[in-house]
């Protein structure tokens, strides 16, 4: 399955489209627009 489209999110919207995504049954997910029209220094990261 391939979710696409969309404005790009904020962080915590992503991170909750990853997590109803993955619950819904994705096992991998790819991201586009909310990281790469992101500075590098910008992209979300979890620690």
């Amino acid at each position: 399955m391939l979710v696409s489209g969309g404005a790009r999110l904020g962080d915590e919207a992503m991170f909750e489209k990853a997590r109803e995504s993955m619950d819904a049954g994705a096992t991998g997910l790819i991201f586009g627009r909310n990281v790469w029209q992101r500075e590098y220094d910008q992209v979300p990261r979890r620690e």
